[in-house]
């Protein structure tokens, strides 16, 4: 009796997680990640690699990143529409494209070389307006821009893998940013961010970064916090601004 009871309940675990294994993959992380070489072998640093939803490469991207002085990169998205496309550029080799399908992918790549004479604006095609420093990725806005902006909010909606609520908030990566700055400054509060981002005029802006594992205060105070994800808004110096004065706290 205990047998069967126990016979039982396996086969009814087993239905349980055949149903909801669907959902476990739909919001299951994508993570690509490898080493990219050159025809002779030899890695090739800081080649962009760039991620799109689909086979158009149509902007903006879903996120990116750079490869390291062996060659090697990994890159990180919450698995929203597949399949995702993955290019890899750098100047004298061939874009390398390929579509990306499972969940997780570890890449051998190899670049091919182009001997094409590049021209000006050839060269400017590599341009992705995108570059990532340790933890933090750096964005020219300008690249990203369609002129028609009116508010921060509207510019930094426009870069890749960020998005911004109605309310003002920020997502990089589907990830929630915890942290706001100005010229690398700490001037508002959490709540006060969104109302800040849809406030602030955008030709004021001169660059956004994202920082990964941001952490304030003085140094013995970081070794016990949390690292957080922060928006870095970098201005072209046109105001001063201050939390109090701007939002009357």
């Amino acid at each position: 009796m205990v047998n069967r009871y126990m016979q039982v309940s396996k086969r009814a675990c087993i239905c349980v997680l055949s149903c909801f294994s669907p959902f476990l993959v739909i919001y299951s992380q994508v993570y690509v990640g490898g080493q990219v070489r050159g025809e002779d072998g030899v890695p090739v640093l800081g080649a962009s690699v760039l991620l799109y939803n689909d086979s158009l490469l149509t902007p903006p991207m879903v996120t990116c990143g750079t490869t390291q002085k062996d060659g090697k990169f990994r890159i990180d998205t919450k698995r929203d529409k597949q399949p995702y496309w993955l290019v890899v550029r750098s100047i004298g080799y061939k874009d390398y494209i390929r579509e990306i399908i499972s969940g997780r992918e570890d890449l051998d790549i190899v670049l091919r070389q182009d001997n094409t004479m590049l021209s000006e604006v050839v060269v400017k095609g590599f341009y992705s307006g995108v570059k990532v420093s340790g933890d933090t990725i750096k964005f020219d806005t300008k690249h990203f821009s369609n002129g028609f902006e009116n508010s921060v909010a509207d510019l930094i909606a426009g870069l890749p893998g960020v998005n911004v609520r109605e309310n003002g908030s920020v997502l990089y990566g589907g990830d929630v940013v915890n942290k706001l700055l100005v010229d690398g400054k700490d001037l508002f509060t959490k709540d006060a961010g969104g109302y800040v981002l849809k406030n602030m005029a955008a030709e004021i802006v001169d660059g956004a970064e994202i920082i990964k594992n941001y952490k304030e205060g003085n140094i013995d105070d970081r070794f016990s916090q949390k690292d957080q994800l922060a928006l870095n808004i970098k201005t072209k110096g046109l105001a001063k601004i201050s939390g109090r004065a701007n939002l009357n706290y």
